[in-house]
Formats: C-alpha cells, structure tokens, sequence
C-alpha cells in the first residue's frame, strides 16, 4: 500500500468540502465513489479525514461552551488549536 501523501490529503479536504456543499449532486456522488474506490490509500485518507471531522466538530462544540463562560474566567488560547490541527497533518 501506498503512503498517503499530501496530494492525497488535499484530494480527500476537497471531497469532504464537495460532499458537505448544498449543490452536491449525482455526478458528484458517482465521482467520489470512483475515486475512494480507487485505491485503498483514498478509503485509508478518507477514514482519517471523517475521524478527524467528527473531532473538529466536538472541538467546535467545546469552543463554543468555552466562549459562553462567564467573561471573569480567562479565555481560551488557539494555540492549543493550531498544534491540535497540526498533529493532523503530519499522518
């Protein structure tokens, strides 16, 4: 099996943002699944990037409660964010 490069990467974010669009149609559809079917490493890339959907979502969801604290608690820092998103990248 072939490493998942970063072309590969850039591939599945763009299925992930086609896929999520409200003008996602047939065409798309029958374009994705050719491509993940393709070759293993589009169905390994795109397992990654829904795990790592559903983690920004659950991120999303802990920024949001974290903003609707009362403003006397410190906010949060990104950072923590950036090398969270980070560590992503390097799989």
């Amino acid at each position: 099996m072939e490493k998942i490069n970063q072309n590969m990467v850039h591939q599945t974010l763009a299925w992930v943002v086609r896929l999520r669009s409200e003008t996602v149609g047939e065409a798309d559809l029958a374009g994705f699944a050719e491509w993940v079917s393709a070759l293993d490493n589009h169905q390994q890339a795109w397992g990654n990037a829904m795990e790592t959907w559903e983690t920004l979502g659950v991120v999303f969801y802990f920024l949001v409660d974290q903003l609707l604290v009362a403003d006397t608690e410190p906010k949060h820092n990104n950072l923590w964010l950036s090398k969270f998103l980070a560590s992503f990248r390097s799989h």
